[in-house]
Parts: structure tokens; C-alpha cells; sequence
């Protein structure tokens, strides 16, 4: 995953991917998805990264 100002496509599809699977996912998965996609959209995606930081 790339960390400079923008935000790979690729990589906001495999998070929706992640966050959407209906097979169960790791803490660590869903933590590494909303990073991503609160990248992309933070008012959408922050809240849900913090909960999921807290779980």
C-alpha cells in the first residue's frame, strides 16, 4: 500500500472488498481496510476505524 497523498484505487476496492466479504475477517483486516478508505473519505470512514481500534 502506498502511504504518500494519494490514494491507489486498487487498493480502496480490495478494502471494500475486505469490508464487504461475507466470510469472517481479522481485527487486523478491517483496522487495515478503514485506514484506507478513511484516506478517501474520513467523515464516512474515521468512526468506524475508531471502533474497530477499540475492539
Amino acid at each position: 500500500m502506498d502511504h504518500s497523498g494519494k490514494v491507489d484505487q486498487d487498493d480502496v476496492v480490495r478494502a471494500r472488498n475486505i469490508l464487504l466479504a461475507s466470510e469472517p475477517r481479522t481485527p487486523r483486516d478491517e483496522v487495515d481496510a478503514y485506514r484506507v478508505l478513511a484516506r478517501v473519505s474520513p467523515a464516512a470512514y474515521l468512526p468506524p476505524l475508531s471502533r474497530a481500534l477499540d475492539g
